[in-house]
């Protein structure tokens, strides 16, 4: 039995985010027709950290920075279809536009208790690409997306 205080993003995904989007074979944010939306944020998380703790610092982040266009990786990325993550080009992968959009401020990382979140690869790359954008090699990054 699903329980909120401990439903992780793995079963969100399972139990929800894919029963829900099975029959067009899309995305989440697709099928409530958010289509290629231009988040604000890229949020970097753990799925095995708590959904409830990831709403709650999603909820905080938004309190503080006025602004709550999120992209999430479980929402946006196509669960049933993950080829775009095994992209040759790390910088042609989803995660890696987002964050070199022009309507992306930054990155969240949502840490549980022990940070997890930079133990696993993805989110140490989101990281990196993120501070990467921040310093004169930015552009040079924004060239070879085009």
């Amino acid at each position: 039995r699903l329980q909120w205080d401990s439903l992780t993003m793995y079963q969100v995904c399972t139990y929800f985010v894919k029963p829900l989007t099975a029959k067009h074979k899309c995305s989440y944010a697709e099928a409530l027709g958010y289509g290629a939306n231009s988040p604000r944020w890229m949020a970097s998380h753990w799925w095995g950290c708590s959904f409830a703790q990831t709403v709650s610092m999603l909820r905080c982040h938004e309190e503080h920075r006025g602004t709550g266009s999120y992209w999430i990786c479980t929402m946006a990325n196509n669960q049933h279809d993950l080829e775009e993550i095994k992209e040759d080009d790390i910088l042609k992968t989803p995660f890696a536009r987002v964050l070199m959009s022009n309507t992306c401020i930054g990155t969240v990382l949502l840490c549980d208790p022990t940070v997890t979140p930079l133990r696993r690869s993805w989110c140490v790359f989101e990281s990196y690409l993120t501070n990467l954008l921040r310093t004169p090699q930015a552009d040079s990054l924004a060239a070879k997306d085009t």
